[in-house]
């Protein structure tokens, strides 16, 4: 099946079409929330752990004691504190 459209919306209407889901997945990235990787690179360690436990669903006193919850800077590397 072929469609003929007029003019310049032959080719405004697809580019349209194509970019209002990456401005929808632009506008929700907002919503996420800091990656815990960013948080201990910058020194936030107790934001980095709050956010990996509501990523891994647990309470915050859980992720104090859960061994697969543990927030450690990368070795080998000096960050400021």
């Amino acid at each position: 099946m072929c469609f003929a459209v007029p003019g310049s919306l032959s080719w405004r209407l697809p580019l349209g079409l194509q970019l209002l889901p990456g401005i929808l997945l632009g506008l929700g990235s907002f919503a996420l929330p800091a990656s815990p990787r960013l948080l201990v690179l910058q020194g936030r360690r107790d934001e980095a752990l709050a956010s990996l436990a509501k990523l891994r669903l647990r309470t915050l006193t859980e992720a104090r004691s859960d061994p697969l919850i543990q927030v450690r800077a990368p070795k080998n590397k000096v960050y400021p504190t």
